[in-house]
């Protein structure tokens, strides 16, 4: 029998399930194939057995450890979703694969392709509630036939540590290329047949805060590496929030992202004094200057601001583009990239240095008529981070 789902909304997957009673009927027509559970049980992953509403039948205890729970009789009736607390599992009375987000997720995604008869391989970023770190899935999705009933055996693995991995490794090389684009930009200049027999000084100076930022880099990325295990070494000293915006501005002036574009610092920006690790924030701001750069057309403008705010300071970055809404479901993601291999990974980097090392917070807000502003926010004093978030 199914549940009374009438009501119930649902913007991408069906809500519809089934009652304890219809579920439990399932799971006896399941053990009846003692080999099916034998084989599951054997399995080195979590694996699920899932109905034609996406419910839990069965499950194998790598499952159910996997999800925190002892016994795998409490997964069962539940969507993956909803036992792994995605929140977006509760943004709907649907439950699990009924949000607008859910239209973008993998695992959904792979159950529901499986149901049509395809095995599917899929990876899926879990953004989970209570503060829960976000889970990276490889999930496997194949159909099988009981009797008459179709149902999925759902297969997971965590791969959170090689995604994060991974993911660092592209920021990295991305930062490279960033550098290397601008020195190259520079140095034509002072190869070019129009320049002057001796560069000017203006230009000497360029290149060699270009280099010194590459070689910066790639020290840094020792310290990336270290971040996957929580243990990042700051160089916390002090810093001006206009001279920094005024460091960033005249770097990303440089690069051919920002030709026939405007940089402008907003002319009320405050200049305060904070606490931070400078490289770092100057990433962050950085990825900011560089992700609204591309959401622009010629001609148009990114403003930079800060503010004092809330006991800290406020950094905006502001373009004139709009975030098409699939793509917030996936921002700040670190397996998500909206442009080609190595770049969009922008979002994550700001989102893991300022939340996890910095003692900040990232947000934006994106409309039609206002355009895209990220906010990055720090205490004014490093010692009051544990205090302020």
């Amino acid at each position: 029998m199914s549940v009374d789902t009438a009501q119930m909304t649902s913007h991408f997957a069906p809500a519809e399930r089934l009652d304890d009673e219809a579920i439990y009927r399932q799971l006896q027509k399941l053990q009846d194939h003692s080999m099916l559970s034998r084989l599951c049980e054997s399995m080195l992953n979590a694996v699920a057995i899932l109905n034609q509403n996406r419910q839990i039948v069965y499950c194998n205890r790598g499952f159910a450890a996997f999800a925190g729970y002892e016994a795998p009789e409490a997964l069962y009736a539940k969507r993956p979703g909803e036992i792994l607390d995605c929140v977006h599992a509760t943004e709907t009375d649907g439950g699990c694969g009924t949000a607008e987000a859910c239209a973008v997720c993998g695992a959904v995604n792979a159950v529901l392709e499986a149901q049509q008869g395809e095995i599917t391989i899929k990876e899926a970023n879990i953004r989970r509630a209570g503060g829960k770190e976000d889970a990276n899935l490889e999930l496997k999705a194949s159909p099988i036939y009981q009797g008459n009933e179709l149902f999925v055996i759902l297969s997971i693995s965590d791969i959170s540590d090689r995604t994060r991995r991974r993911s660092l490794e592209r920021i990295f090389f991305h930062d490279l290329m960033n550098t290397a684009s601008a020195l190259k930009i520079i140095l034509e200049e002072l190869v070019s047949e129009q320049a002057a027999p001796s560069p000017p000084a203006e230009l000497k100076s360029q290149v060699l805060n270009g280099i010194s930022q590459l070689m910066e880099q790639i020290k840094e990325q020792q310290g990336l590496l270290a971040a996957e295990n929580a243990q990042l070494n700051l160089n916390i000293r002090s810093a001006r929030s206009r001279h920094l915006l005024s460091e960033v501005a005249a770097y990303y002036e440089n690069f051919e992202i920002a030709r026939d574009r405007n940089i402008i610092i907003a002319e009320e920006s405050a200049d305060i004094e904070f606490e931070t690790d400078r490289m770092l924030i100057f990433r962050v701001l950085g990825n900011m200057m560089k992700n609204a750069l591309e959401a622009c057309q010629p001609g148009e403008t990114v403003t930079l601001a800060c503010e004092k705010q809330d006991a800290g300071i406020a950094f905006k970055v502001h373009n004139p583009g709009v975030i098409p809404r699939q793509v917030q479901f996936q921002l700040f993601q670190r397996a998500f990239s909206t442009k080609a291999e190595g770049r969009g990974l922008g979002t994550y980097s700001m989102k893991l240095l300022t939340e996890h090392y910095l003692g900040g917070r990232i947000s934006y807000t994106t409309s039609s008529k206002k355009g895209t502003c990220f906010r990055a926010w720090y205490p004014l004093r490093f010692k009051d981070m544990a205090n302020l978030q």
